[in-house]
Parts: structure tokens; C-alpha cells; sequence
């Protein structure tokens, strides 16, 4: 089937429609001498120009997923080949959610979050006690 999609390709992109229509046409009557029988079954009439293309409807859901070939699955670098690097301390290896620089950091900003609120609380106790 794709010589024939090719070649009616090709009929359009040269304008030559005609003349494929003739050669088909051509086969045809041949075929149907040689066999005493319509190609396409005895239902259709004799006007070829009346056949067309089924109409495209879309598919409900969600596409099925494309399974890859053998030659694509070779071409495409593994995700172990790639390395990542940290955003925080630009270290390959790893990226921010498993750096343990950022891990200490941030635990260490909320210890002195914690002991400046202690802070902060304990002189307003005092301010208080004094009144």
C-alpha cells in the first residue's frame, strides 16, 4: 500500500493525476477481463472518483503509550550517564534534596531561630516581672 500512497503523492505534487487515474483505470479493466469479477466486489459502481478516504475521528481517552524500537532505545543516553548537580554547593553528585551541606545549614538556622526566640521570650518575661 505505500507505492500506492507514493505514487498518488507524487501525482499531486506534479500535477499528473490524470494520467495515474488512466493507468488505474487502466488495471482495472484489465483485472476485471482476466478475472470476470470486480476488484473491489460488485457493490461499487464504475465511477472511481466516488471512492474516498475514511473520515478521521478522535480516539477518547488518553493515547496509549508508544512503545520504542530497539535502534531508539540504543540511541538514547540512560539517566545514570547524566550527572546532577547541586544547586546549593555545586557539588556533582547529587542534587539539592540530598545535599547534606543544605541539610546542616538549615537545621543549624532553625537552632538559632529557636534560641533567639528563647531569647526574645525570656527578656519579655523579665520586662514583665519587673513592672
Amino acid at each position: 500500500m505505500s507505492i500506492a500512497k507514493t505514487s498518488v503523492q507524487v501525482a499531486v505534487a506534479e500535477g499528473a493525476t490524470s494520467e495515474l487515474t488512466r493507468l488505474l483505470t487502466q488495471f482495472i479493466t484489465k483485472y476485471r477481463q482476466n478475472n470476470k469479477q470486480h476488484p473491489l466486489g460488485n457493490h461499487v459502481n464504475n465511477n472511481l472518483l466516488d471512492i474516498s478516504n475514511p473520515e478521521y475521528y478522535k480516539p477518547r481517552g488518553r493515547p496509549s503509550k508508544r512503545l520504542k524500537s530497539s535502534t531508539e532505545e540504543n540511541n538514547t543516553p540512560s539517566t545514570s550517564s547524566f550527572s546532577k548537580t547541586c544547586s546549593y554547593c555545586q557539588e556533582k553528585g547529587h542534587n539539592i534534596r540530598g545535599c547534606k551541606k543544605q541539610k546542616i545549614d538549615s537545621t543549624d538556622k532553625e537552632n538559632n531561630n529557636r534560641s533567639l526566640y528563647a531569647k526574645i521570650a525570656t527578656r519579655e518575661l523579665l520586662d514583665l516581672n519587673q513592672i
